[in-house]
């Protein structure tokens, strides 16, 4: 692109401000380009608050639209920053960090003014190893929140040159945000190398004086044609003078036009947590801060004619050419005498011999040609580095495994990253890595979650902290935030904002009316209403918008110089040192992203792996699991695999017995059926039918024989559209990749008419009629869309089955890790249902028998202990650790039994149990469930709720959520006296103040001989302080007609009706049959027909099992605004039986009862 000298319009822009100044900003940078390039500019500088967060974006935009970018920001002194000069730049971002191995004087390690690059700690300061328990990356600074334009601390507008002047940028905002002495003054007359400093203020003007070179210092006049800027441009403009200082003009442009000054305002209003129409006016943009066109500007500039000059003089001088594209790889550390290619290779050689016993000329030969496409693009290194991390890892017992098309490559399974033999399941490198391919691939760990942040821990050991940081995320406002936090800034009431807010889809803001008229859950959504319609035109205009930096999901950069050179860093909430710029600008820049995901199945896996060798004695490896377990096989074939990775949506359960699954292979099968290319397009049905026999399988070219076989010629995968191209029309490998793409992105009518011409030819020259290549190309086409990658299907099909099997034959060890975990596709209480459903026994919390995580334990149960045993066995079975000894509530414990001397099922009354943890009582501190467990492991079981608050400082709202909740269950006589013993110590005369606890146990007073609460209490308080869950019974089993779910009687022999309507859900099995069944939501989709209409699938549960119960669009419409609660609900329709998968069509559906009410004082 060729750039004018000067902008002809004989203005610009040189202080703009984007969304990417966080609530202030009210336009993207795309609608402040297109504006600009309308009013006739051929510059436009951003100068967002305190950050590049958006710079990377909007140059490239700037550029696509014509337009030179400028790159600049806009630098706020913190308001609680103190000193002044060149203070240390200390982001203690890293405590207790070794700088690179092979680097000791790292120059990230020094003061800004020694290095000018991101400082990290005194370089002569000693660092003590870092604790790997602690997590990774984080800060403490002195920094203040957003300032006003008018803050006292001053402020200027920096503008880039060019690379030098930007990499001052990344050092500015980086200092500006991990410094927190940060002097705004001093930064700048340190470091103010290839930069233009515009300055609005004249102390921060007196400051500079003389200590920035002439032609770098500007004073910044900004007019809005009224008296009160006139007023301030005078005495800046007479302050400059006296100091020889140019003046440049500027616009100080919030908002790309006059229209969007209301969702400024409102903008506003959220960061300060107050009202529109409470705001200080210093804290507003003026509400002509627009983009106004040049001939406007100078007209307000008139009495200024040369700080308008100066505006073209600046922009003509600022050539910034950013180098996007370039990769920028680490260099790993490899040993004396090697390269990375050779380490490499002779790694992976040594991986291919333990992994191939005999070694394969076939291996040998994939291998040799994976490491030279390796060795021609040059990603040896970053191989090494993620070979390097996954080593490390695993060398601490660490789970970690590649995901996604990684798995697909030799190299990586012989490193050990990947965890399936690409050979065995016919995985393509060419997914993964070619010579066509431009860009870096992708190698994501999935890392156990618990323990993730010791690998990040390691990686920034490794590499120093200067050359590592998280990627941000900018979480951005949708239609519910939207909507909230609008409504919260015009006066709306809180309730009514929650009641509001919270039946919102999870969309767009704009979008809210057209779902008020779909959707019949917002049929009476007040759309109407003059409050509402402003509000949601307002929250439409801040839809989308960024509102604050979070940590990316997994994604962090390691650098091969400080990462100042690239973007600027700076702390997110958690205290995390991020990169102000998200992933996609972060690659553009350069920098290979390395995703660390946190990954809880992995965790759910060996947390079950260690319940079963403490209860059982044996120690299972789920890498050994093989195909043919008759348990796992049966769950498979059944659906039933709640709590399984990636496999227990309602509709995945549902296509394992559509398929028949009983293997692994069907797991990865499943996996790429249930993506949204095979539903929408046939193919899952087709595949399910030519699978059990329906129909015959179809090849439209004879090559796709072999290509297809196995799936019975139905395309299911990404390596499927590769293959298929391969086969059938000539392409290579890579070609199949690039076609692969170009589809799945949906590019140009020109490149795909390209494709499809000499697909089409391909195909006919291989043999196939012109028909079915042009049938074939269409298939390809529409699938390619939306597939899914193989490898990936391989990677996490491997995890799911290993789940599967430990669920079927260890299933309370199995649900205890999940519930440990916080892991799964639905609430708690879902996985606790399930435990019970599956016989496991279900125990509540307790302080004398919990850990701070959901276990197991051994307990003894009766013989009958099915799913429809009364409710006061299962109200029993809340007790079974603990038995009352006494009329004064001493407590004895029960002990579990320590372990079996045979297998559990060969001594029916001997079960692991699900023990719920200290966790999951709704309220309790961290300090305090530790307390509590060491407390115990110290002194000893707690005998009486007075030793309990002896030995453990509570807040009163805990000990009242333990007594509750049935915490202290066997301290008390009952839950009742436990409260009243509680309200009585409290008030007892001690020095603990608001706290309870004592030097000493305490006897409470006398305590009145209170009746137990009703079962149906219990379990209404548990569900409140339980998060829903329910260990003492199933909601479903009350009897106590004052219950608000009266309707399934417990205590009958078969208790088959509610008052002689429901059958249980367990029975809905004949097709055809209209039944009625009485069930809690658990789970709830919407989806869309081929028509475009709205459906809906609603999950139900009872005592004996699950049905998704469907509301096709006309029973949608009539009663989908019935569902507004968890239920129980009474459903009405049709059993329909497809493949084996039962479902329900609703024809009609009432909810019985509320959900139950949980006032904060429901026990008193």
């Amino acid at each position: 692109m060729t750039h004018p000298r000067a902008d002809p319009s004989g203005f610009v822009h040189l202080h703009v401000r984007s969304a990417h100044s966080h609530l202030f900003g009210a336009s993207r940078s795309d609608e402040l380009v297109r504006t600009a390039a309308a009013l006739g500019y051929h510059d436009l500088a951003l100068t967002d608050r305190d950050g590049l967060y958006g710079a990377v974006a909007f140059y490239q935009v700037a550029r696509e639209a014509g337009l030179r970018p400028i790159v600049g920001l806009e630098l706020m002194q913190p308001a609680a920053s103190a000193g002044r000069g060149g203070a240390p730049c200390r982001a203690a971002a890293f405590p207790g960090r070794r700088g690179r191995r092979d680097d000791p004087q790292d120059p990230s390690a020094v003061t800004l003014s020694e290095a000018k690059g991101l400082a990290v700690q005194p370089a002569n300061r000693q660092r003590p190893r870092r604790d790997s328990s602690a997590p990774p990356v984080r800060v403490r600074t002195g920094q203040a929140g957003p300032q006003n334009d008018n803050m006292r601390g001053g402020r200027a507008v920096l503008l880039a040159r060019n690379l030098a002047g930007y990499r001052t940028l990344c050092r500015l905002a980086t200092a500006r945000h991990l410094d927190p002495h940060f002097d705004l003054a001093g930064a700048l007359a340190e470091d103010h190398e290839h930069i233009y400093i515009l300055v609005p203020h004249p102390r921060l003007l007196a400051d500079l004086a003389g200590r920035v070179p002439d032609g770098r210092l500007f004073a910044l006049v900004e007019e809005f044609g009224d008296r009160s800027t006139r007023l301030a441009n005078d005495g800046l403009a007479r302050a400059a003078s006296r100091r020889k200082i140019p003046l440049a003009a500027g616009g100080a442009v919030a908002f790309h036009a006059p229209g969007r000054f209301a969702a400024h305002r409102t903008l506003r209003a959220i960061a300060l947590r107050t009202t529109v129409t409470e705001i200080p006016r210093s804290e507003l943009a003026h509400p002509g801060a627009h983009l106004k066109g040049p001939g406007e500007m100078a007209a307000l500039f008139r009495r200024y004619p040369e700080a308008v000059a100066n505006t073209v003089r600046i922009a003509a001088d600022c050539r910034l050419d950013l180098p996007l594209g370039r990769p920028a790889f680490p260099k790993a550390d490899v040993p004396s005498g090697e390269t990375a290619y050779s380490h490499l290779a002779k790694r992976a050689f040594a991986g291919l011999k333990r992994r191939y016993r005999p070694l394969r000329p076939e291996a040998v030969r994939r291998l040799e040609r994976e490491l030279a496409v390796i060795d021609q693009l040059g990603f040896a290194d970053y191989f090494l580095i993620m070979d390097g991390i996954a080593a490390w890892a695993r060398g601490r017992d660490i789970p970690c495994v590649a995901r996604g098309s990684a798995a697909g490559s030799l190299v990586a399974w012989c490193l050990g990253l990947s965890g399936v033999d690409p050979l065995a399941y016919g995985l393509l490198f060419e997914r993964f890595l070619n010579l066509e391919r431009a860009d870096v691939p992708d190698i994501d760990l999935d890392i156990c979650w618990r323990r993730r942040d010791e690998v990040i821990g390691h990686v920034v050991d490794t590499y120093g902290p200067g050359r590592v940081a998280m990627i941000s995320t900018h979480q951005r406002f949708q239609a519910r935030s939207a909507f909230r936090e609008t409504a919260k800034a015009h006066g709306l009431p809180p309730d009514e904002v929650d009641r509001l807010s919270h039946r919102l889809p999870y969309a767009s803001a704009a979008g809210i009316r057209d779902a008020v008229v779909s959707f019949p859950e917002l049929r009476d959504f007040p759309v109407h209403r003059e409050d509402i319609a402003h509000i949601l035109e307002v929250a439409a205009a801040i839809d989308a918008l960024p509102r604050h930096l979070s940590v990316h999901v997994g994604g962090l950069v390691i650098a091969d110089r400080p990462l100042t050179d690239y973007l600027p860093l700076q702390v997110a909430a958690k205290g995390v040192v991020i990169t102000q710029p998200e992933a996609e600008a972060v690659e553009a820049l350069g920098l290979v992203k390395m995703d660390l995901l946190a990954q809880r199945s992995l965790s759910i896996i060996q947390t079950a792996v260690a319940a079963i060798e403490k209860n059982h004695g044996i120690r299972v490896d789920p890498e050994k699991f093989a195909d043919g377990d008759p348990a796992a096989e049966a769950l498979l074939a059944r659906g039933d695999t709640f709590g399984c990775f990636q496999i227990e949506s309602p509709g995945m359960r549902n296509l394992l017995r559509q398929m028949r699954a009983r293997r692994r292979m069907d797991v990865i099968l499943g996996l790429s059926l249930i993506r949204p290319g095979p539903a929408s397009s046939g193919m899952k049905e087709r595949f399910v039918r030519r699978r059990r026999g329906l129909e015959p399988a179809e090849y439209l070219h004879p090559a796709l024989r072999d290509v297809l076989g196995d799936t019975y010629g139905v395309m299911l995968y990404q390596e499927d559209v590769i293959r298929v191209a391969h086969a059938a029309a000539g392409f290579t490998l890579a070609e199949g990749d690039r076609l692969r793409k170009d589809l799945a992105k949906g590019a140009d009518d020109a490149v795909l008419g390209a494709w499809r011409t000499r697909f089409v030819r391909g195909c006919i020259g291989r043999g196939a009629r012109r028909d079915d290549a042009q049938t074939l190309w269409d298939r390809v086409a529409q699938f390619a869309a939306y597939s899914y990658c193989k490898a990936h299907a391989c990677t996490y099909g491997e995890i799911s089955y290993r789940a599967v099997v430990l669920r079927a034959r260890w299933p309370a060890e199995f649900a205890a890790a999940v519930l440990a975990n916080n892991a799964g596709y639905y609430e708690r209480r879902t996985y606790l249902e399930d435990a019970r459903r599956r016989g496991c026994p279900v125990l509540g919390p307790h302080v004398n028998a919990s850990a701070v995580e959901a276990a197991t334990e051994w307990v003894e149960v009766e013989a009958d202990d099915s799913p429809r045993c009364h409710s006061e066995r299962a109200e029993r079975a809340k007790n079974l650790a603990l038995r009352t000894s006494n009329g004064h509530g001493q407590g004895e414990i029960l002990r579990p039994a320590s372990g079996p001397q045979n297998d559990s099922l060969k001594q029916p009354a001997r079960r692991v149990a699900v023990r719920l943890g200290l966790a999951d009582v709704r309220g309790l501190s961290a300090r305090t469930m530790r307390a509590l467990v060491e407390a115990r492991e110290a002194g000893g079981p707690y005998r009486s709720v007075a030793d309990l608050l002896a030995r453990v400082l509570l807040s009163k709202d805990e000990a009242e959520h333990l007594a509750l909740a049935g915490a202290m269950d066997g301290l008390a006589r009952n839950r009742p006296q436990a409260l009243w013993q509680v309200h009585a110590l409290a008030a007892s005369p001690r020095p603990a103040g608001p706290l309870l606890a004592g030097t000493g146990p305490a006897e409470p007073p006398p305590c009145p001989d209170l009746p137990d609460y009703p079962l149906a209490r219990k379990v209404e308080l548990e569900a409140h302080l339980l998060g829903g869950m329910t260990p003492t019974a199933h909601p479903m089993t009350i009897s106590d007609l004052g219950f608000p779910w009266p309707f399934v009687r417990a205590g009958l022999p078969e208790p088959r009706s509610v008052r002689g309507q429901a059958l249980r859900i367990s029975e809905l099995t004949t097709n055809g049959q209209v039944v009625t069944v009485a069930g809690l939501l658990f789970a709830e989709r919407r989806a869309r027909t081929r028509t475009g209409e709205f459906m809906k699938f609603i999950s139900l549960e009872d005592p004996t099992g699950t049905v998704e119960a469907v509301l096709l669009p006309d029973a949608y419409q009539r009663l989908g605004g019935r569902i507004t609660t968890r239920g129980p609900y009474l459903v009405t329709g049709t059993v329909e039986e497809h493949f084996g998968a039962v479902s329900l069509i609703v024809s009609d559906l009432r909810l019985l009862a509320a959900a139950p009410p949980a006032p904060a004082d429901a026990a008193r």
